[in-house]
């Protein structure tokens, strides 16, 4: 893989973590792909909020470690407003209820590695850029977002992907939100109606509501939802080509999604996480697949490093410099990887060589 095509899937990444897209290929997005029409009107109140949550919840406590092969692929508009479309191999791996990693590379080589644990969300850029970045879930905000080019975290990405857990009907009761649900007869999951359930989205650059499409028998989700307080679509997944996976111990059996759609209404962009059926395992039994090291930020950055650079994202910006000021030196690269937390993320970054590569990409690219 050469270093121009690996700076082009970085950019492909940065424009679109968070968002979503389609299968495999590159340059202009095949035909055929992109967002279905999203159900608009609920047509009949559903079951109780807390027969749903339960079936939903009991499913989502069986993926507490998921280990698979993945291909993962973006869809953006670039700067001269032309459809692109960037793939990559890797792994998706998982541990309930918040930690994650997701590497996206080519010829087995890590180009880009997205993670999370309980309190915090990484992304690592292995191009000539050689950064880390590093943010606190709860101070994510719309302009963090900006300034990073991540529209969202992994944090959101693995509420997207349906295996997460709803919150408690208990939990909606304390905080006086309604414990509703609809039928909706525009998405249907196994033939039958999907039951919409709602949440406070209560965390992230949205105050807005969390939106589930789920089976009401089986817990599984088509499709969800991040929605702000006027109602507008931020972000939303789609979820299909179930697959069953057998749970170590039990030897029961527990679906997944081995497709995973996730779009940014805003910008157009889009990710998919296309999950190798027969690679998908429960990985409770298997610590050789699933090591705590990989959802481990500090080990992360040795293990992947060096870094020039390891960027604290919720860190102020730097002030510009005034325009008397003499230029600053560009900065060498750290010696080893044992590289310091806490260098803000500037408002306007400088791209690598080649054009390319997180710096991040440009906001105004996403359009």
């Amino acid at each position: 893989m050469t270093s121009r095509s690996m700076a082009r899937l970085a950019a492909a990444v940065v424009a679109c973590v968070g968002a979503g897209a389609g299968p495999s290929g590159c340059g202009t997005a095949p035909k055929g792909e992109g967002p279905s029409e999203a159900p608009r009107v609920p047509l009949a109140e559903g079951p109780k909020y807390g027969a749903v949550e339960k079936v939903f919840n009991e499913r989502a406590a069986r993926l507490q470690r998921v280990w698979a092969l993945a291909v993962t692929s973006f869809r953006w508009t670039d700067a001269e407003g032309k459809s692109r479309w960037e793939q990559g191999e890797g792994h998706f791996q998982f541990v309930g209820p918040l930690s994650s990693a997701i590497s996206v590379g080519k010829v087995g080589e890590v180009i880009l590695w997205l993670g999370s644990d309980s309190t915090r969300y990484w992304m690592f850029d292995r191009t000539d850029a050689k950064r880390a970045f590093v943010g606190r879930h709860e101070r994510f905000s719309a302009e963090t977002g900006r300034r990073v080019g991540m529209p969202a975290t992994p944090r959101q990405i693995l509420t997207l992907t349906g295996m997460t857990p709803m919150w408690a009907a208990s939990r909606l009761e304390r905080v006086r939100w309604p414990l509703t649900t609809w039928v909706s007869q525009t998405v249907r999951l196994n033939g039958g109606a999907t039951v919409i359930a709602q949440e406070p989205a209560a965390e992230g650059a949205v105050k807005g509501a969390w939106r589930r499409y789920i089976d009401p028998a089986t817990g599984e989700a088509a499709r969800v939802e991040l929605v702000d307080t006027a109602g507008r679509t931020v972000l939303y997944s789609e979820l299909s080509e179930y697959t069953a996976i057998r749970l170590t111990g039990t030897g029961a059996l527990v679906r997944v999604p081995a497709r995973m759609q996730i779009f940014h209404p805003e910008t157009g962009a889009s990710m998919s996480i296309a999950l190798d059926p027969p690679s998908i395992e429960d990985a409770a039994g298997s610590r050789r697949k699933l090591q705590p090291s990989v959802f481990d930020f500090e080990q992360l950055v040795e293990r992947l490093g060096p870094f020039t650079r390891v960027i604290d994202i919720d860190a102020a910006p730097a002030p510009s410099p005034p325009p008397s000021a003499a230029p600053v030196a560009p900065e060498k690269p750290a010696p080893s990887p044992a590289v310091k937390v806490g260098d803000p993320v500037s408002a306007g970054p400088a791209r690598p060589a080649g054009g390319a590569g997180p710096g991040p990409a440009p906001w105004s690219e996403r359009r």
